[in-house]
């Protein structure tokens, strides 16, 4: 399992609408935009989700989609990587992504390979949103694996010549490595894999998965074995590709941050000002002004959201008060829960919400919904 909000327990709502209504009951500190998951659906509908959805479970889950999206949501996500999703065919993610068609709404998605078949997942991806009529948004767009680094060059082509057909961006982070469950099928020897959470051997939390096969004397996919379940940083990707990527004009910014994980990915608390301290004020990769644009104005046009990611006459005021002079991020893999530098104070809907470090207000967030007309 992959938990990324804690207890379980604090989470379970039967419909969009319940989980509005506790939204507006106990309030949130920032602004969000919800999206359904593919894997909420199935496990609803399906009794086995082991398999390919038959045409009335896709029927249930249109229509399930169709409701949270009147009740508030703004899109459907699926992460065909994984499991429950690993087995849905494209035919039925269309058939549930349709429901966005005349409604509004946008898809997201966790291709089911960002290594060796990542071309073919694009082409997926690209013939999902094409055929369910909806913009595309593919998550943590990245080549993973030594024998494809340079890759991300047939990947931006490929997007680029779909642009004109298709409503399509992507997300990045500004990072060599990712993080997810542990999986043997993801462990090779060649690779450094980090363990960020083990339910079997919390004490190896933090270690190195070749450092802790080699005390054990027994190979890194039996290490992964034994200290499953487990989450772990994969570092397969290219520093190249990394920049080659966030240079692209339909390139966004996302931590893909897991905020419950014990030993987790410096991106949570490191990926935006990362951005503008190392990859713009450092690098000169990329102009403040764009480097701030992928994570405000660009998002919220991607996202459909009016009057956000501008500071204008009539916009809200969401901000963020940093020093261009000294903003950088301090989280690192071996201690990844640093704040960073250089962040003054943020303002949520024109309420402050941090001023040097403390707390302001913590409730003036709000649940947007995308407006794509």
């Amino acid at each position: 399992p992959l938990n990324l909000l804690g207890n379980s327990g604090l989470f379970k709502f039967p419909t969009m609408a319940s989980y509005r209504k506790s939204l507006a009951k106990n309030g949130h500190a920032v602004n969000l935009v919800y999206l359904i998951g593919h894997s909420s659906l199935r496990i609803k509908v399906m009794n086995d989700v082991t398999r390919e959805a038959n045409s009335e479970e896709i029927r249930l889950m249109h229509n399930l989609l169709t409701q949270a999206l009147n009740e508030g949501a703004s899109g459907f996500s699926t992460g065909l990587f994984y499991p429950p999703n690993k087995a849905a065919s494209e035919e039925e993610v269309v058939g549930v992504a349709s429901a966005m068609k005349n409604h509004g709404g946008i898809y997201t998605t966790h291709m089911r390979d960002e290594g060796d078949d990542v071309i073919k997942s694009i082409d997926e991806s690209l013939s999902t949103a094409k055929k369910a009529g909806v913009p595309l948004l593919i998550s943590h767009h990245k080549c993973t694996g030594r024998q494809n680094w340079g890759r991300t060059r047939e990947t931006l082509q490929l997007l680029e010549e779909h642009r004109p057909s298709l409503p399509l961006n992507f997300d990045i982070y500004p990072y060599t490595a990712g993080s997810t469950i542990l999986q043997e099928d993801q462990v090779s020897e060649e690779t450094r894999i980090l363990v960020t959470w083990s339910k079997a051997h919390p004490e190896r939390m933090g270690q190195e998965l070749g450092d802790i096969a080699r005390e054990w004397e027994v190979s890194c996919k039996e290490a992964a074995r034994r200290l499953k379940p487990a989450g772990a940083i994969y570092f397969q990707m290219h520093e190249e590709d990394v920049q080659r990527l966030l240079k692209s004009d339909i390139a966004i910014i996302g931590s893909d941050g897991i905020p419950e994980d014990e030993h987790p990915h410096p991106r949570l608390w490191g990926t935006f000002p990362r951005i503008i301290g190392h990859y713009a004020r450092e690098l000169g990769l990329l102009t403040m002004s764009e480097a701030i644009n992928k994570m405000t104005g660009l998002p919220a046009k991607v996202f459909g959201l009016g009057k956000r990611g501008r500071i204008a006459p009539g916009h809200f005021a969401d901000l963020v008060i940093f020093d261009p002079k000294t903003i950088i991020d301090k989280a690192d893999y071996d201690n990844p829960k640093v704040p960073s530098e250089g962040i003054n104070a943020v303002w949520v809907n024109g309420k402050e919400a941090l001023n040097s470090g403390s707390i302001g207000v913590s409730n003036a967030g709000r649940l947007l919904q995308s407006d794509f007309s």
